[in-house]
């Protein structure tokens, strides 16, 4: 009986750890504005278990209209200030939200979608085998903004 409790208290501890950074952001940098959305963005520290512990840089949409809207772009990335794909013309690249009359919507941790953009690992490096070198996202755009 106390393995099983040990062993639930370390799962406990170990789930809290992951939901505890996945806590939303204070300090939000407005983006694009207009009268009918918000778009702001700020940076996320996201700790993981089974995973390299990493900085997203989160967008927080906000609808400012009474009606659903839906949003799209095109995202390009600066990686140690090169453009990493500035030249493509790649699907992965092109995103669309939908976003509810008079919400708000923000990336997290735990959910992989078009409201977060990887920025940099933060573990060290001699804590990562197999990678040379930390790349950090020094620059973004979301080019060719359409909301319908």
């Amino acid at each position: 009986m106390k393995r099983y409790l040990w062993i639930f208290s370390i799962s406990a501890l170990l789930f809290s750890r992951t939901i505890s950074h996945a806590t939303n952001p204070t300090e939000w940098t407005t983006y694009y504005e207009n009268d009918e959305i918000t778009i702001s963005f700020t940076y996320l520290n996201c700790e993981y278990l089974e995973q390299f512990d990493n900085e997203y840089l989160i967008l927080r949409i906000q609808n400012n209209s009474n009606k659903d809207i839906t949003i799209d772009w095109q995202e390009q990335l600066w990686y140690d200030n090169k453009c990493m794909n500035c030249e493509l013309e790649s699907p992965e690249f092109r995103k669309e939200i939908t976003v509810k009359a008079d919400a708000t919507i923000s990336g997290d941790c735990t959910t992989y979608n078009n409201l977060r953009i990887f920025s940099k690992f933060t573990e060290k490096l001699e804590d990562m085998p197999g990678v040379d070198k930390i790349n950090t996202l020094t620059k973004f755009e979301l080019k060719n903004l359409n909301v319908k």
